[in-house]
């Protein structure tokens, strides 16, 4: 079985044929027909619905329409793209999209393109052993697009597009299997984070199929992956999250959550998830040395990980100073500039030393 969010919802090639549009009132319509027509382009009325002959130009017109209509009208008109040679039926009507969503997906076509080319890199990030720095105990797998110049384009960018242009599942999936390749290609044998989204996992049993084929092929020990939940402040559908993590955890991988402290959000998921990682949240990490509220809060989440044998990732540790705090009050592993840069290849311990990110003795 295939997911038809993740693999099916393919990439929609809009150079030729019609799009229909049919807007809510009236006047929408009679706007519509006036602009296009002010600006050469073919419209014909069909069945109550603007028709408007796409013959390589989608792009252009799809400016126009987001500049003419309202926010309001973006969102409630709904679109149809029918390629030549093709006829309307009540399947694609069923699936008629919204106009917003339209342009979103016009103006994402460089990440579409992006995703369907495997244009995608994964950079490594280490996690060392708190109580010795030069031990690496997992590198983290972040995501970074590679644009047509060969620029790297930042994961939040991608996944800000891929949110208004409902490309999530893909993009997210699309990520999954990209760090599941580098850490073949870079013979990793540590263990790995894998970030994911839950929102972007529509039903476990088939949207993590291929993730699971490809750890398979690719012979890794399950046991040196942890799946990282993302968002976890903005996770509202505990249920959903609680079952893609039952998945994860029968095929034997480990779950971490990210950003514990961050808000009361994360704390309640602590108890209901039984993370076997959690990530400190680097707000609270930076200069707390220097901050004795952060102290308090970070004491706390500390001693309650530890109650619940729960080990901690502190993350965002840029200086000596929050190292050593850190260290003395019972972090189990560190991750930040201070020992590294993600960067294409991982970076070793002997790399770390010698490019003086840190001293490896305690000061």
């Amino acid at each position: 079985m295939t997911c038809q969010h993740c693999q099916t919802r393919q990439y929609a090639n809009f150079d030729y044929g019609t799009l229909y549009l049919l807007a809510p009132i009236a006047h929408t319509m009679t706007k519509l027909e006036h602009v296009l027509s002010q600006h050469n382009i073919a419209n014909s009325m069909q069945d109550n619905m603007l028709a408007i002959t796409i013959s390589g130009q989608m792009t252009d017109i799809a400016e126009i329409l987001s500049n003419q209509l309202s926010h309001a009208e973006h969102k409630d008109t709904r679109t149809l793209f029918v390629a030549h040679d093709d006829s309307i039926n009540a399947h694609q009507l069923m699936n008629a999209r919204s106009l917003n969503e339209l342009l979103s997906q016009v103006s994402s076509r460089w990440l579409v393109d992006m995703i369907a080319n495997n244009d995608l890199q994964v950079h490594l990030q280490p996690i060392v052993h708190a109580q010795d720095v030069t031990r690496v105990y997992a590198y983290e797998c972040l995501l970074r697009g590679i644009s047509s110049t060969g620029d790297l384009i930042s994961p939040k960018m991608m996944f800000d597009v891929a949110a208004s242009a409902k490309l999530t599942y893909q993009l997210d999936r699309a990520a999954r299997l990209a760090a599941i390749r580098t850490v073949v290609d870079q013979s990793i044998t540590s263990n790995v984070f894998i970030n994911f989204n839950p929102t972007s996992v529509y039903d476990p049993r088939t949207c993590l199929r291929t993730t699971f084929a490809a750890i398979e092929n690719a012979h890794l020990n399950p046991q040196q992956i942890v799946f990282e939940v993302t968002e976890s402040e903005y996770i509202s559908d505990v249920p959903h999250l609680l079952d893609i993590i039952t998945h994860y955890r029968k095929e034997g991988f480990r779950i971490a959550l990210d950003d514990l402290g961050s808000g009361y959000g994360s704390l309640g998921l602590l108890a209901e998830l039984k993370p076997d990682i959690v990530k400190l949240d680097r707000r609270l990490i930076s200069n707390v040395d220097q901050n004795e509220f952060q102290q308090s809060v970070l004491q706390s989440l500390l001693h309650m990980a530890q109650k619940l044998d729960i080990e901690t990732v502190a993350e965002g540790i840029e200086r000596p100073e929050e190292r050593d705090w850190l260290v003395e009050h019972g972090a189990t592993y560190l991750q930040g500039y201070l020992f590294g840069r993600p960067q294409a290849r991982p970076s070793s311990p002997a790399d770390m030393i010698a490019s003086n990110h840190y001293s490896a003795k305690m000061s």
